[in-house]
């Protein structure tokens, strides 16, 4: 199978809004560091009979805990900054340390991750976002997609990373699904749409198949025309989604048109920036 690699012409590396101390460019690298791993995991499992390397999780959450808990890993390494939470199943994942946090040797490993501020991170193969807690913070989504299930694919990737994004929620931003009384399922939280909504207005890293669909067609433009501000080639395949073709009058914090043809300022007239 080819190697993944990461198309900089996909890194939303001047408009992303990022916290803390990350970097597009660290989130580039992150993606590419799992690919790397998953690629070459992947090879050493085909060449031994074993199949392909998804094919060892039961589940497709399993695959979706195992790809950020990688991005986690490879965000955290190069950075002084940042730590991994100790506790396995505790939140946020990234902790914000500044470089210079110390953890007392009798610190609650289960309070730490109300010490600090942080990033959870969660990955999904449709693009939705559940937890296990309403996350009162900064989120980080990844949508991926493993390639060619079920054939011989001796001519592409085995994982895309088709997007990932970052906004910061609130507690009352997510939506209980319980699990039932019959149901072994724990229960869970999920963003819905409204909220998906803020994740999709700042995508960090977005290939054009991670570009997002919504059943509001004025949203749906909005995220092609967010697209279009970092990726100059699509910009110029759908020359329509900008009268001005540099983009100059296009928000630069929600990707809506600034100025209508008469020069009114009809993004501003309507309120804050995405209302």
């Amino acid at each position: 199978m080819e190697r993944p690699c990461v198309d900089q012409l996909f890194v939303n590396e001047d408009r992303a809004t990022l916290p803390y101390s990350l970097t597009a460019q660290e989130v580039a690298d992150a993606i590419q560091s799992v690919y790397d791993y998953w690629y070459e995991v992947n090879e050493w499992h085909i060449k031994n009979g074993y199949g392909r390397f998804h094919e060892q999780f039961r589940a497709n959450n399993a695959i979706g805990g195992f790809v950020s808990d990688r991005i986690t890993r490879a965000l955290v390494d190069p950075n002084d900054k940042l730590e991994l939470n100790p506790a396995d199943d505790g939140y946020p994942d990234i902790h914000y340390t500044k470089g210079g946090k110390v953890w007392p040797d009798d610190f609650p490993e289960k309070a730490k991750h109300e010490a600090v501020p942080g990033v959870e991170v969660k990955a999904s193969r449709d693009g939705t976002i559940t937890a296990h807690h309403n996350v009162d913070g900064w989120v980080m989504g990844i949508h991926y997609n493993i390639n060619a299930r079920g054939r011989t694919p001796d001519d592409i990737t085995p994982l895309s990373i088709l997007s990932v994004r970052i906004a910061s929620m609130n507690e009352d931003d997510w939506e209980e699904q319980p699990s039932g009384d019959d149901s072994n399922r724990t229960n869970t939280t999920t963003l819905p749409t409204e909220a998906l909504h803020e994740l999709r207005k700042n995508p960090v890293y977005q290939t054009r198949n991670g570009i997002p669909q919504s059943r509001d067609g004025d949203w749906n433009t909005l995220y092609k025309r967010i697209h279009a501000l970092f990726d100059k080639e699509y910009r110029e395949a759908n020359p329509k989604l900008f009268p001005k073709s540099d983009g100059s009058n296009i928000c630069r914090e929600c990707g809506r048109f600034f100025k209508n043809n008469r020069g009114v300022s009809s993004h501003q007239r309507h309120g804050e920036c995405g209302d």
